[in-house]
């Protein structure tokens, strides 16, 4: 049931979405639209607003935008042939048409793009809290290359390849490249004391 749910509320904000792609260019070139229907079906409610009919009706799979003269093959055409009004659809010009059309399949390539950028503007992208802290070795196996050259458990690292003061994202952006046997030089301070060597990072 929960699958059905968000399968129709999925499906119908994306049809939404393509129908208002519609409308906004519609109006642009002085299309009259009759009816901006959210569903489809029998009318439930609704109201007017200019000359278009803002209504939802019976069935909650989308909707739909009734241009006026618009093909009467088209869904819900009202049964009126073009009248050859000037704010009728069939009156405008061939590349107008062309746009509103293009309209909305454009907008659902666009509207994710706005979606995602507004969602990580306010809640950002999780990352681990160890990301952002100073890169100091916690633990070190004995025969690692950096434990063969003096570092330790409790050592801070204060450069890593010419990168002052990295933090443990520093190193993960290092070991991203998957460059194999890539030298690191790092300056660490162990008992106070401030050292520096190159390691060879196993391949």
């Amino acid at each position: 049931m929960n699958t059905f749910i968000g399968v129709v509320l999925v499906l119908g904000v994306i049809i939404l979405v393509h129908e208002w792609g519609h409308f906004i260019v519609a109006r642009f070139f002085g299309v009259r639209v009759d009816v901006f229907s959210i569903g489809f079906g029998p009318r439930l409610f609704g109201f007017k607003r200019g000359d278009t009919d803002w209504r939802v009706s019976a069935l909650p799979l989308g909707g739909y935008i009734r241009m006026a003269g618009q093909d009467m093959t088209d869904i819900d055409s009202g049964d009126k042939p073009p009248s050859g009004a000037p704010d009728e659809l069939m009156s405008k010009k061939r590349w107008q048409r062309a746009l509103i059309s293009f309209a909305g399949p454009a907008v659902n390539l666009i509207f994710p793009l706005f979606l995602l950028t507004g969602y990580f503007l306010v809640k950002g992208q999780a990352v681990p809290k160890y990301i952002d802290q100073p890169l100091t070795v916690v633990e070190l196996p004995k025969d690692s290359p950096a434990a063969k050259i003096g570092v330790q458990a409790g050592d801070r690292i204060t450069s890593l390849n010419g990168v002052p003061n990295p933090t443990w994202g520093t190193l993960d952006s290092e070991f991203a490249k998957g460059v194999a046997n890539r030298v690191l030089q790092l300056t660490y301070v162990h008992d106070g004391q401030s050292h520096s060597a190159d390691v060879t990072r196993p391949g």
